[in-house]
């Protein structure tokens, strides 16, 4: 790392472990490619059109639909039709649900048991959706 907190990139020949160049990041944009990250990579290969960014906002609309249609009175088996569990702290009244096309987009659920039998601790088909929190992103979370 130089003064300043900047990055100093070094590139060198695995063969011989001679040093082919260096840059010092200033702008990512300007980095050449052996220099960035993956995901700058990833992130300078989605398309910015017009017409890709106008199917990724119906695309939208149509999960935030999907989501809305989920109130309560309803059964966990409903949810999972268009929500998948994910990794994390829960428990068969709570739990975090991550959208089938895209694990980024989140709810949190809170259940009302189908029966009352304490001895039960897994999550049940029947349970009833007591609450359901509005979407939102945020990073996959693996146990």
């Amino acid at each position: 790392m130089l003064a300043g907190g900047k990055v100093n990139h070094a590139l060198y020949d695995l063969g011989t472990a001679r040093l082919i160049g260096t840059v010092a990041e200033t702008d990512e944009s300007l980095l050449p490619q052996w220099a960035k990250s993956t995901t700058q990579i990833q992130d300078e290969t989605v398309q910015t059109i017009a017409e890709l960014a106008a199917e990724r906002a119906k695309w939208n609309s149509k999960l935030l639909r999907q989501i809305g249609k989920f109130k309560p009175g309803m059964r966990r088996e409903d949810l999972l039709k268009v929500f998948t569990t994910e990794g994390g702290l829960s428990t068969r009244t709570q739990r975090t649900y991550v959208s089938i096309e895209c694990p980024y987009i989140k709810v949190t659920v809170h259940f009302k048991a189908s029966s009352n039998e304490s001895t039960e601790i897994q999550d049940h088909p029947d349970d009833i959706i007591g609450s359901i929190s509005q979407p939102h992103l945020q990073w996959r979370v693996v146990d």
